[in-house]
């Protein structure tokens, strides 16, 4: 297994594993998660070429002692059913 940032051309695998995961929404955001591609805030796990489990993390800042420390907000983390508990 191999863990890498996600592409554009990971886009249909994504909405697949989360309608799966999740159940349909009925609805995409592509603008959104191409963003999150491009920022490198999608990540996935592959096994032999084929996207197993996905997640990303939305950018915050908090203040500690007067100024700003980055951190992140976790969310969208899933796994293949057929995957899960290995």
């Amino acid at each position: 297994m191999e863990t890498r940032t996600l592409e554009p051309a990971d886009l249909d695998a994504v909405y697949d594993l989360w309608n799966r995961a999740f159940g349909p929404s009925g609805r995409r955001d592509d603008a959104w998660a191409l963003r999150a591609m491009g920022e490198g805030r999608f990540l996935g796990v592959g096994d032999g070429g084929r996207l197993v489990a996905v997640g990303h993390y939305h950018p915050f800042e908090q203040w500690w002692h007067g100024r700003a420390v980055p951190m992140g907000g976790v969310g969208g983390v899933c796994v293949a059913p057929e995957d899960r508990g290995r």
